[in-house]
């Protein structure tokens, strides 16, 4: 008499698929045409993305994902797994604007497109160290879009979009949409002061983000003209072809690393030209704000010291400061402004008594208001009280270079309250001669 012992069905089904999986862990290649992703580790650790995630454009690996994640931790207030246009503000985004890579066009960035980010950031950088060079030959000149063009993308290609109309589109939905739709509604457009007819493509009279998105970024393509006197006048002079845009070749011949760093940080898209709005989205040829958002306490009988550390390479032609500060006494306050090279401006000192607070205080030798006969809370633009006192001011920086740590120093010595300073910035008008050296 035979026996027949019955497996388990685990075991049998087990047995049954190790056989095809582990040739498969081998096998790469069925047929002449037919690839099979086998097992091994993926090439240079790159991550598979979820079940159910978009497509990916920029391949990440976990290091990616890690910057991604301690980005979320730090600027991700709602923690809602994104970072949204105010949200935003808190961060210093030296490596660019983040809502470049909003794939999903949602006027936010996260987790995985801020992956995205830092792995577009690394083949950035191995196209400069390797490649550079070889686009010099292969670039083939761009033509710069008609007036027609333009306006067809604006209405029927919304990826053609510039970052910055993005960035701004992402602003205005967060400051007026009060339900929080992602939608304008007709209640939520009174004072925005938009041609709601000109922006509402679909008639609804609701404003979308893409339809705003579309509105703002043909308004921008219309003005870039209107602004052409704030290029510099190389721009005008290497443009040997006249497209209105700088190509590699027109930019340099003989490369080295700085005019590689220096064009790549104007080449925001890193298409290899120069175009007008990359041109004045640039700090180092128009200047701009360059803020410390970051709140610090003010402790009693002490000092605060807030820095800006720029790396924007620039002459400076005229500089400015701003500052909040909440403190129940201001004439117990001090504040300087310190160089990178070690010049000291006297900002305030002594003035309004009793009263309280600076609120987006300014301060430029242009003014002709003096803070001292002034009245807190501070609001407006007041002259440095060096000038008053016959010490330079912030004039002293004309034609110096603005690159380094700045610092702004709040002394508290007579007070015995706390304080806080909310923000301060320095706003910066870049000297003509900075961009045609």
């Amino acid at each position: 008499m035979s026996i027949h012992r019955k497996l388990p069905l685990a075991p049998c089904l087990a047995l049954v698929l190790l056989v095809p999986m582990s040739l498969a862990a081998t096998a790469q290649v069925v047929g002449p045409d037919v690839q099979i992703q086998g097992f091994e580790k993926p090439a240079e650790d790159t991550v598979v993305p979820e079940f159910g995630t978009p497509s990916v454009k920029y391949p990440y690996n976990s290091e990616d994902l890690e910057t991604a994640d301690s980005l979320l931790r730090r600027y991700d207030s709602n923690r809602d797994g994104n970072i949204d246009a105010t949200e935003s503000v808190r961060a210093r985004w030296t490596r660019g604007n983040p809502f470049e890579l909003d794939f999903n066009r949602d006027g936010q960035v996260n987790r995985i497109e801020l992956a995205q980010r830092e792995a577009l950031q690394r083949l950035e950088r191995m196209r400069h160290s390797n490649n550079f060079f070889s686009l010099l030959k292969t670039r083939e000149p761009r033509l710069v879009p008609s007036t027609e063009e333009l306006s067809f993308r604006s209405r029927g290609d919304s990826q053609q979009s510039d970052r910055t109309s993005r960035y701004m589109t992402s602003t205005i939905i967060q400051r007026y949409d009060r339900n929080r739709d992602r939608v304008l509604d007709t209640w939520e457009q009174q004072g925005l002061g938009i041609d709601v007819s000109k922006v509402d493509e679909n008639g609804d009279g609701k404003i979308g983000f893409g339809e705003l998105d579309a509105w703002l970024h043909l308004q921008m393509q219309e003005l870039s003209e209107d602004y052409s006197e704030l290029l510099p006048d190389w721009f005008f002079e290497r443009d040997v072809n006249k497209d209105g845009q700088i190509e590699m070749s027109e930019f340099a011949t003989d490369w080295t690393a700085e005019l590689v760093d220096e064009f790549a940080a104007m080449d925001t898209n890193g298409d290899g030209l120069l175009t007008t709005p990359e041109m004045l989205g640039a700090k180092s040829v128009v200047g701009g704000v360059f803020e410390n958002p970051k709140a610090e306490m003010i402790p009693p009988r002490g000092n605060v010291l807030a820095e800006i550390e720029i790396e924007e390479s620039l002459i400076i032609g005229k500089l400015e400061v701003e500052l909040s500060i909440t403190h129940t006494y201001t004439e117990h306050l001090d504040a300087y402004l310190l160089s990178p090279s070690g010049e000291r401006v006297e900002l305030f000192s002594k003035v309004g008594r009793s009263d309280d607070n600076f609120e987006e205080t300014k301060f430029s030798d242009e003014s002709r208001e003096k803070i001292r006969e002034g009245r807190a809370p501070f609001h407006g633009t007041y002259q440095p009280q060096a000038i008053e006192k016959r010490q330079p001011g912030l004039s002293q920086f004309e034609g110096q270079e603005l690159q380094g740590v700045w610092q702004l120093m709040i002394g508290a010595e007579r007070s015995d309250r706390f304080g806080m300073l909310h923000n301060w910035s320095l706003i910066v008008t870049p000297a003509k001669e900075s961009s045609d050296e």
